[in-house]
Parts: structure tokens; C-alpha cells; sequence
């Protein structure tokens, strides 16, 4: 899949990694926090970062669930401007709050500045979430490594279950570094492993680079609660005026630490009735532009891809648009899907509410 990560974070990376490791930083700066509260009077959830000092996040409507992205534009000393932005990148809203890790609090206003309601909300970590850690590694201070890199993750630190945090760690790992993260994080150790398994799988990009160039990896989380976890993970490899983008989507069952997949969630044979749903969902929601990219690839049923993440209103799937066009995401609220999910999922909660 070949979406652009909607934030994008820079590394540099060494070819000669003993020479280069005393040049890798690990930063912890800014903070991961899962906030509950209200929109107006609708209740909402939000997973919200600081992010190189901007505040970047998810949040969606209970019941509801259609994703929107939030990305800080502009601050002062007493308020922070948030953009809202839907899944393609349309503007939505605007926020307009004081920000802590502990909450936030001020107004939400339509895209036009037509309409404004009070939003509130507060860390909370009751309902079946996971605390994490946020850590960046990059090589900022060695000049001579080529590529300019920087690798923001989200480490797990608390959950009840030992076990599901074992298995999450060892998930992460692998689909941001392909290292499992260590159940005690020695970073020292643990930012080695990551430079060293970057030089390796780069490598082929590396050869014959004459200027520093990018590597882009981050994470985003879209769900985490009721015992539910969906995180977006984005490589982007911009080498030798050539672009690698790749995306992983995770979704796990934080009951057991397993990894979900679509045979978990729908019933047999779902495939077929499931693309037309997608399909028709395209033709009657997508914005305009977007449908004519669409339209343009014949809606062909093939190009809809099944990776996918989840709120507790609905999932988000793919449809993959001609080489360099971003692939549109299209999100299917549960009860479009009804007849096609499992009766007994780990995700049944949430259709069933």
C-alpha cells in the first residue's frame, strides 16, 4: 500500500555503524495520552501525542467512530489550533484548546467558522487501554551519514496482562524495525539493533548516494479501548530520487495479546459482499476529486485492499489508486456490515452496543 504518512519524521542513518552509534540519540521528549470526554454533548475518545512540539492525534465520535486526524497548526502561551482532517485529508474543523497531557479543553469549529461547541476531555486509561511510552531515535549529530532519518515509536509500558505486553512489544518491534522490542527496554542495546537492522534493509538504496536523503517511520494509534488496539505504522524511503512508501496496520485483542485478522472478525465467504459494500460506499461518500481518481481506475473490485483499522464505530479499508496517487481510505461503519460479522468477535462490542 502506498499511502504518505500524514506526519513525517526524519533519522539519519550510518553506513558505518561502529563508528556511528555514539552519534545516535534517544529522545523520550512529548507525551502519548488517551483522553476521554465530550464534543458538545456527544461523548468522544482521543489519542493524542506531542510530537516534536506538536500536538498530532486521532480522535472519533463513541458509536460513531469515523476517524479524523488531528495536526497542530499554530500556538501561544494559553491556546493550541488543531486542524481536523478526515481520513483523504480534508479539512473538517478546526480545534482551538489548552493542551495538557492531563486533558484539553475550548471549542471545535466547522471548517467554515460557521458553528462552534465546546469540547473537554481527560486522560483516562480505565476502559481496556494501553499506556505507552514515546521514543525517537535518530543520528542528527553524525554529518556524515547520507541519509537523514529519524524513527518515532510508541513503546507499551503498562497494561494488567504481563503477557499481552509481551506480545505487543514483540508485534511493534518487528513491524517498525523487524526487532522485537525487549520486554525492558534497554534502549542503549535496543537503538543499536534498530540503526543496524535499518542499514540492512536499506542497504540497496544506499549504494552509490551522493547527498543525505530521508528515511520516514511513524506511528499513529486510531483505537485503544475496550480491550481493542489499531495502530498505523508508515516506512517512507525517499533514496536516490526514488520513494518507498509502505504502511502496516495492527489490530490486536488486548485480552489476549492476539493479532486480528479479517478471518476473526467476519463470517466465511464475506469477501465478495463485503467489496461490493466498499464499492458502493466509494460511489455515494467520497469526495469529488477522489471519485474521479476512482472512476478513472474503472472501480475495479480487485484494487480494494482488506488491510485495515478500526474505531469503535467502524473500520477503515482501501481502495489502491493508479502509481502515485494516494489510495483513498474508505471508512464502512459496523452496521453497513452486519450481516457479514461474526457473531462472537472480540469486536462484536461494538456493533452490538
Amino acid at each position: 500500500m502506498k499511502n504518505i504518512a500524514l506526519i513525517l519524521v526524519f533519522i539519519p542513518l550510518s553506513l558505518q555503524i561502529a563508528c556511528a552509534q555514539d552519534n545516535i540519540e534517544v529522545l523520550t521528549s512529548g507525551f502519548y495520552t488517551h483522553l476521554v470526554g465530550k464534543l458538545n454533548s456527544q461523548p468522544a475518545t482521543m489519542d493524542l501525542m506531542l510530537h516534536e512540539g506538536e500536538h498530532i492525534g486521532t480522535y472519533y465520535i463513541n458509536g460513531v467512530g469515523r476517524p479524523f486526524r488531528l495536526k497542530e497548526i499554530k500556538s501561544n502561551s494559553t491556546k493550541r489550533v488543531l486542524e481536523e482532517l478526515d481520513s483523504n485529508g480534508h479539512l473538517t474543523g478546526v480545534f482551538e484548546v489548552a493542551i495538557s497531557k492531563k486533558g484539553l479543553a475550548g471549542v471545535r469549529e466547522t471548517e467554515q467558522g460557521k458553528r462552534k461547541v465546546p469540547v473537554a476531555m481527560s486522560e483516562n486509561y480505565l476502559n481496556g487501554s494501553m499506556q505507552f511510552q514515546q521514543y525517537y531515535i535518530h543520528n542528527s549529530k553524525d554529518t556524515k551519514a547520507p541519509f537523514e532519518t529519524k524513527v518515532h515509536f510508541l513503546y507499551p509500558v503498562l497494561f494488567a496482562d504481563n503477557q499481552v505486553l509481551t506480545t505487543i512489544r514483540a508485534d511493534l518491534g518487528k513491524g517498525l524495525f523487524k526487532v522485537a522490542l525487549p520486554n525492558n527496554l534497554d534502549i542503549q542495546t535496543f537503538k543499536n539493533q534498530v540503526i543496524e537492522k535499518l542499514n540492512a534493509h536499506y542497504d540497496y538504496m544506499l549504494d552509490g548516494a551522493t547527498e543525505r536523503e530521508n528515511i520516514n517511520i511513524d506511528m499513529l494509534v486510531y483505537l485503544n479501548e475496550k480491550f481493542i488496539l489499531s495502530v498505523r505504522i508508515n516506512e517512507v524511503v525517499d533514496a536516490i530520487s526514488e520513494e518507498v512508501d509502505e504502511q502496516k496496520l495492527f489490530t490486536w485483542d488486548l485480552k489476549t495479546g492476539k493479532r486480528l485478522l479479517m478471518t476473526d472478525i467476519f463470517k466465511p465467504n464475506y469477501e465478495e459482499d463485503l467489496r461490493k459494500i466498499i464499492l458502493q460506499s466509494i460511489v455515494k461518500k467520497t469526495y469529488k476529486e477522489d471519485l474521479q481518481k476512482a472512476e478513472n481506475a474503472k472501480l475495479d473490485k480487485s484494487m480494494i485492499d482488506f488491510d485495515f483499522y478500526m474505531t469503535t464505530g467502524g473500520m477503515t479499508f482501501f481502495y489502491l489508486l493508479p502509481e502515485g496517487d494516494r489510495d483513498l481510505e474508505i471508512y464502512i461503519p459496523f452496521k453497513d456490515m452486519i450481516g457479514l460479522l461474526k457473531e462472537n468477535s472480540p469486536i462484536s462490542q461494538f456493533w452490538k452496543e
